[in-house]
């Protein structure tokens, strides 16, 4: 009889361990987008207990003990009840405690993916919320769930992107106000007109030269070479420099100078 249990119990481990090898073999077949930590999982998508249980190398091994010990357990409950009544009461007992030490590795392996990572998630978003490209900040990564540590990983490239940008435009800010600190201290009359003839721009002396003619910026275009709006239009559309443009006003002559900067025409005098 201890022969047959035995063979019976050859024969269950060995259907356990195919059916484990065959559910192994196949999942790779499922999805192969990514491998990490002897976990398959599709790009995007939250483990799933599948994953957690047959897909780690060290949950096969998990399982497998205790299928071992189950199997154990049970066989030796059967034998003893068989040969031995008397002691059918602590053998449950014996099965029980075999039960609860299968179960509880297999529980706390499978805990930390049926668990929600709302604290790792909530000081994400702290993290999220204190970037403002002053300095390139860094956050701990949570290594126990693989999406959850890609998130980490994808905030940290982030704010040293965010960190970089802002620096390259505080850069360009600067560049920009000392070009227009040095257009405000020109000699020259400097204006900035759009492609529709609205003013833009207009430095210290242009507005000083107006003001002495008595005019108003309204009365600009007074100033201006004939016809304004086309010469505009040509350097925008050509891509040119226009020079040497007189035009005389009430005894005042100015030399132009229409320059394209940027979808606007700069235009430069002298008076």
């Amino acid at each position: 009889m201890l022969a047959i249990h035995g063979t019976v119990l050859a024969e269950v481990l060995l259907t356990t361990t195919n059916v484990i090898e065959s559910g192994v073999q196949a999942a790779p077949n499922h999805d192969q987008h990514h491998v990490d930590s002897g976990c398959s999982m599709k790009a995007g998508k939250p483990f799933s207990l599948f994953s957690a249980l047959v897909l780690s190398t060290a949950s096969r091994t998990y399982i497998a003990c205790g299928a071992f010990v189950l199997l154990l357990g049970a066989s030796a409950v059967v034998l003893i009840n068989r040969f031995l009544p008397g002691m059918a009461e602590s053998t449950v007992g014996v099965g029980a405690l075999m039960f609860v030490l299968a179960l509880v590795p297999a529980l706390a392996l499978v805990w930390p993916y049926l668990r929600r990572p709302e604290a790792t998630i909530s000081h994400y978003s702290e993290f999220v919320s204190r970037l403002d490209g002053t300095m390139a900040e860094e956050i701990a990564v949570d290594m126990q769930r693989t999406d959850v540590r890609r998130l980490g990983e994808e905030l940290n490239k982030l704010s040293k992107r965010f960190y970089v940008r802002h620096q390259e435009w505080t850069q360009a800010r600067l560049e920009l106000e000392q070009i227009a600190g040095l257009a405000d201290e020109s000699p020259c009359l400097i204006i900035t007109i759009d492609h529709f003839g609205d003013l833009r721009y207009l430095n210290a002396r242009a507005e000083q030269v107006i003001s002495s003619l008595g005019l108003r910026q309204g009365d600009l275009s007074l100033l201006l070479p004939k016809p304004a709006l086309q010469l505009v239009e040509a350097c925008i559309t050509n891509q040119e420099t226009l020079s040497n443009i007189e035009v005389t006003y009430n005894g005042h002559t100015f030399l132009w100078t229409v320059t394209p900067v940027r979808g606007k025409a700069l235009l430069q005098a002298h008076a």
